[in-house]
Formats: structure tokens, C-alpha cells, sequence
């Protein structure tokens, strides 16, 4: 349980928000690296309740689908075979995203490899939180295509 008072606490997401590192959040707020990284989880799962409860029916013209690439730990080019069936969670990954163009909501996100597996549980996830027909647009990541017919 994270015992810091809400100012504090309004503070170190404040500048997380803003792109601070946690090492200079240490320096500027003087909580410990590791309560930022629990409050970062903590809010990190009660904004992924609030958008599973809340993003749903969601009316759009038009989607765009795309991927952020970030490595965790080292980048997939510098691990060892052995490294990488150790953890598979480092290495390259990606967060998809979805972005309406007009409202700017993302209705959907999903964090992974670049693959097809991670491809489909981020289309089939937007799905169920997109009511109607709207026009989705990606950069022709092969399995888009499929993913997006089966669910669509």
C-alpha cells in the first residue's frame, strides 16, 4: 500500500506524465525509486480497469493503427538464444496503438512483440470497444489484414 499524501502523489505522475525520468523524480520530489515505480503500477492498472469498464461503444469515423518500437533491457540485436528464451519480455517490443484522427481518443492499446499472435489480441481487443462501421488505416503490417478481417 503506498502511503505517500495525494500532493506527492499528484506530483510524481504529474512529471512522469511529462516524460521525467524516475531518477530525476527522485531527485526533484525525493520519494524513493521504488514507491514511483509501485505508484506507476498502481495507476498503471487503475487506468486499465477505468478504459475496460468505460471504452466501450465507442463511435468512430476512422481508426489508425500503428506501432511504437522500445527495447527492454537490451535491443533483440545484442541478445544471446539463450537470453531471449530466459525472458522474452526483453528485447524489442511494441506498443500498438489505435488513434481516432478526429476526436484523438485511443480506444485500444496493446504491448508485445511484433508478431502476428500480438497483432490479433490488439485488433480483436479494439473490436470489442468499436460499435458501427469505420475505416481503419495501418502501415501494412502483414497481419493486420487478416486480424482485421476476422474481427471486423
Amino acid at each position: 500500500m503506498n502511503v505517500l499524501k495525494a500532493e506527492k502523489k499528484l506530483a510524481v505522475i504529474s512529471t512522469l506524465a511529462e516524460g521525467c525520468s524516475i531518477r530525476s523524480i527522485v531527485s526533484m520530489t525525493g520519494v524513493h525509486k521504488k514507491t514511483i515505480m509501485k505508484l506507476l503500477v498502481e495507476v498503471g492498472t487503475r487506468c486499465q480497469q477505468m478504459m475496460d469498464e468505460r471504452m466501450r461503444g465507442i463511435r468512430c469515423e476512422a481508426v489508425e493503427c500503428d506501432e511504437i518500437w522500445i527495447f527492454v533491457g537490451k535491443k533483440d540485436g545484442m541478445m544471446k538464444a539463450d537470453e531471449r528464451k530466459a525472458n522474452p519480455e526483453l528485447g524489442d517490443q511494441y506498443t500498438y496503438i489505435a488513434l481516432d484522427p478526429i476526436s484523438k481518443v485511443i480506444p485500444a492499446f496493446h504491448v508485445g512483440k511484433r508478431d502476428s499472435i500480438n497483432t490479433h489480441q490488439f485488433i480483436e481487443d479494439l473490436s470489442r470497444r468499436i460499435e458501427g462501421f469505420m475505416q481503419v488505416s495501418t502501415d501494412a503490417w502483414r497481419p493486420y489484414s487478416p486480424a482485421i478481417r476476422r474481427f471486423f
